[in-house]
């Protein structure tokens, strides 16, 4: 039988790794943020970043088209998901 302290380094082994992979990742959003961008949508296999000209930029596998970019101008807010992302245009539609 595994004892709880093993469990509990274990996990803490696999946190540090999962920051270290996503630390790189955070940073850029964030500098992103900070030069115009208003939204953030984080999915599991791509983001998308919502920008104040009402533009949607994606990054990451486009193994299913979730990653291209959205770029008509009219773009209210943006939400991602597991491998698919969400605009919601000034109109009130959903692209």
């Amino acid at each position: 039988m595994v004892s709880e302290g093993f469990r509990m380094r274990k996990f803490a082994v696999l946190l540090a790794v999962m920051m270290t992979m996503l630390l790189p990742v955070a940073s850029a959003v964030c500098s992103e943020i900070e030069s115009g961008r208003t939204a953030i949508g984080a999915g599991v296999h791509q983001n998308c970043i919502l920008t104040s000209d009402g533009n949607v930029i994606c990054e990451g596998s486009n193994s299913r088209g979730q990653a291209a970019d959205y770029a008509n101008g009219d773009a209210m807010g943006v939400a991602s998901g597991h491998s698919h992302n969400c605009v919601l245009q000034s109109s009130g539609n959903v692209h």
